[in-house]
């Protein structure tokens, strides 16, 4: 995105809040008119396209935290990053090593953190605590996009069962941040959920 050309660091949410949307949140409000609403919908267009913009911001704060903690495990385990792209893509998974952190500067300063503390790969109780806030945070962007995703149609609303991924982003913190089994059995229980949508 062009803002990554000039932008490597978000001072608070509302920063972080508004890269997701020009990156996610954006998508999510274009795909409504694609999906469509159920015809026997009460809800309102504006309750919709608000719950596809959560799911859109949703999404893309998973992938932030899913991106920062891989990059940890990998600096800690002095890896290189080669096939772990099943929930984003290559250019996310790499940019932390590109320089660019996505996390609200103002809150990894309150926790006691630093850029330089998460390009060490340095996993400690405070850095746990931290995520486990940014991933509370994720998961109610989820909760505000299900009660209007269930009011897309019904075709739509078996690929949003299948496609999205709330439980990896419930995963990353129980498991110390650095998951890799369980996250694939979400995809897998996902992927097959689609497999039987699509045969439906």
């Amino acid at each position: 995105m062009r803002m990554d050309l000039w932008k490597s660091r978000y001072k608070n949410f509302d920063e972080v809040y508004l890269y997701c949307y020009y990156v996610a949140g954006t998508v999510g409000l274009m795909s409504v008119p694609i999906m469509g609403i159920a015809p026997e919908s009460q809800a309102t267009t504006e309750s919709v396209y608000n719950a596809a913009l959560a799911l859109g911001l949703a999404n893309q704060l998973t992938n932030i935290l899913r991106d920062v903690g891989e990059e940890n495990r990998a600096k800690t385990r002095n890896c290189v990053l080669n096939h772990y792209f099943i929930l984003g893509d290559y250019y996310n998974a790499h940019s932390a090593r590109r320089g660019r952190v996505y996390l609200p500067q103002d809150e990894l300063a309150q926790a006691g953190l630093s850029d330089e503390y998460i390009f060490a790969g340095i996993v400690t109780d405070k850095w746990r605590h931290f995520m486990k806030k940014q991933i509370q945070r994720a998961r109610k962007f989820f909760d505000d996009a299900e009660s209007g995703v269930t009011e897309l149609s019904l075709n739509a609303i078996l690929i949003y069962l299948a496609s999205t991924f709330p439980e990896v982003a419930d995963h990353w913190y129980p498991a110390d941040v650095h998951i890799r089994a369980k996250i694939h059995s979400v995809l897998d229980w996902h992927h097959s959920n689609l497999a039987e949508a699509q045969e439906w």
